[in-house]
């Protein structure tokens, strides 16, 4: 049951760590690919529904931002 105007923004946090694999694709820079990439990717979203005009015309009702560290494993340019 919903309660018209009673709606509160509702706001959110979203933590992944993440470690994979770099596909083969090209082999001129196969020599690069030292190991797994590996990171962590942090979000905050805050969920509007749409309350005031301005949230309506935008039609996207979660806003937010996302921080994401990562590492390639990748051979340094600067190594001799």
């Amino acid at each position: 049951m919903a309660m018209q105007g009673q709606q509160k923004e509702s706001t959110f946090i979203d933590a992944n760590y993440f470690y994979g694999s770099i596909l083969r694709h090209n082999k001129d820079i196969e020599h690069l690919i030292k190991g797994h990439p590996k990171g962590f990717i942090l979000g905050y979203n805050v969920k509007t529904f749409g309350q005031s005009v301005g949230k309506r015309l935008i039609i996207i009702q979660i806003l937010g931002c996302l921080w994401c560290i990562k590492t390639l494993k990748m051979m340094s340019w600067a190594a001799p």
